[in-house]
């Protein structure tokens, strides 16, 4: 596996984000659609995402093809800054697991959402006389994102400590 991330990070990420597919199925095996049980405030079951019309009238087909475009920026500018400083750092090789994690998740939301016209949600927080629902994507993609920023800091740092060591 440590060979595998040294060579291929994003194989791994894009494999930790579509692994998500299983607990998907098992909700949707385990529960009906719409069906949930209640354990406090938190809530289990197969709540469904429709494709609909989303924010600035787009939908989620839309937003999602979108989403792509965003993340094939972000990877081409990893390894544009990857190739000026050195291969093989390892913030480097991170930034770019962390991106093909975020790239599984959307992947797999994709796959699903043109399979069946909607994602699985299946945990969430009730609130008073509502619930918010999410999947464990979407818990790796925010905490993928919010990790990129410290990820690409590290191979800044690892990159400026190698290049003063030189000079």
């Amino acid at each position: 596996m440590k060979e595998l991330f040294k060579h291929h990070p994003e194989l791994v990420g894009l494999l930790l984000g579509m692994a998500d597919a299983v607990f998907r199925a098992i909700a949707a095996i385990v529960f009906d659609p719409s069906e949930g049980r209640m354990f406090g405030p938190i809530l289990v079951g197969n709540v469904h995402h429709h494709n609909e019309i989303r924010a600035f009238g787009l939908g989620t087909m839309t937003w999602f093809g979108i989403s792509a475009v965003v993340i094939v920026l972000m990877y081409a500018s990893v390894r544009f800054a990857e190739h000026l400083a050195k291969p093989g750092n390892a913030g480097f090789l991170l930034s770019r697991g962390l991106i093909g994690a975020v790239g599984g998740v959307l992947v797999l939301n994709v796959l699903e959402s043109l399979a069946t016209q909607k994602v699985t949600n299946y945990i969430g927080v009730i609130h008073g006389t509502r619930f918010t629902a999410i999947n464990f994507g979407d818990l790796l993609l925010w905490i993928s994102l919010a990790s990129l920023v410290p990820a690409l800091g590290m191979a800044f740092a690892l990159y400026l400590r190698d290049y003063l060591r030189t000079s």
